[in-house]
């Protein structure tokens, strides 16, 4: 604020109000365009010399309006100086490129497309907000630390684009050593019951993949001596981080043997029995991959800088067997953005 004094002598200040206001816009060039205009000046007093008997306020309002229309320009040209932000978004742009890991032989790529800029904003009187929104492809990868060939920073695109945060694939394996080892523990001396003759005892337990289908053999020994096969439908419960293995059925060859040495129930208590201890807790996997993720979502990009990140879920996209154990498909869905102070 400049203080002019208005008067002759020891005349006390006149007050003035001025008001302005400033269309904020970006362009394509990273930059800021402002076009400022000034009210009419408001005289909330006359400017009266009281010694001279003379009221100057039409004189200095004439002096005034066109001193505004310059006192505009320089504001629009201090803001368009100070609100280069090309070099600082390039900073960022080529530091969200660099892949980041996410565990043992996985690394998370943010692959960015684009960029398009949301409408200017004012809360209060101190500050004035905007935000860039950045079209990626993120991508998780497998295998040694990605090579990554530099995109430019592209124009800046001048049409808002609706936040719909992030979907990212992840593909989750676990192992056949694993699984079994878990069901071992879980199984094997369990003695199922027969409604008729001798009961069962399982020896040994293991899953493994055939194909598209998931194997459980059981090696038992009483009623029945040897190996039973069943099959099931891998699911994913997602309020409890567990795979569970439902429907489980008979193969025809075990069906066929079971059916010569026990009637329909004993087959249903031996199902039952599976049903119940097939399972595989993931929580604390899915806990370890929610944390992996953030820490990767959550760093800075340049001075000033800061990416943050959030998972809001993990959801089931498909379950597949492999060679070496089961992997889970799992869609993260969450948001990231970025802070510039």
């Amino acid at each position: 604020m400049v203080e002019g004094r208005c008067g002759h002598g020891d005349d006390p200040p006149r007050r003035l109000n001025l008001s302005t206001r400033s269309a904020l816009t970006w362009s394509d060039k990273w930059r800021l365009q402002s076009l400022t205009t000034f009210n009419e000046p408001t005289f909330v007093e006359p400017c009266r010399l009281e010694g001279l008997d003379l009221d100057a306020t039409p004189f200095l309002k004439s002096v005034l309006e066109p001193r505004l229309t310059a006192l505009a320009q320089s504001i629009d040209r201090i803001i368009h100086e100070r609100s280069e932000a090309k070099k600082r978004a390039e900073t960022v742009w080529q530091n969200i490129q660099e892949p980041v890991e996410l565990g043992p032989d996985r690394w998370l790529q943010f692959k960015p497309r684009d960029a398009r800029v949301s409408p200017i904003t004012s809360h209060g009187t101190q500050i004035v907000q905007t935000s860039v929104n950045l079209i990626m492809e993120p991508k998780v990868l497998g295998g040694s630390r990605p090579s990554t060939t530099q995109v430019p920073l592209p124009p800046l695109q001048l049409a808002p684009l609706a936040l719909e945060g992030f979907h990212l694939a992840l593909p989750i394996t676990i192992e056949y050593s694993r699984i079994n080892q878990r069901l071992q523990q879980e199984m094997v001396g369990q003695v199922i019951q027969a409604p008729l003759g001798n009961s069962i005892q399982i020896d040994g337990v293991q899953l493994y993949g055939s194909g598209d289908r998931l194997i459980l053999a059981l090696r038992v020994s009483g009623g029945v001596n040897g190996d039973l096969y069943a099959t099931g439908t891998p699911v994913f419960d997602e309020a409890l981080g567990i795979l569970r293995f439902l429907d489980l059925d008979y193969t025809v060859d075990t069906r066929n043997v079971l059916v010569r040495t026990a009637n329909w129930m004993f087959q249903q208590n031996i199902l039952s029995s599976l049903q119940e201890n097939a399972f595989i807790d993931l929580s604390d996997q899915l806990q370890t991959l929610r944390s992996r993720l953030k820490t990767a979502l959550t760093r800075e990009l340049g001075p000033n800088a800061q990416l943050e990140g959030d998972v809001a879920k993990l959801r089931p996209r498909g379950i597949y067997p492999t060679s070496s154990g089961v992997e889970v498909h799992l869609i993260a869905d969450g948001s990231m953005w970025l802070e510039l102070k």
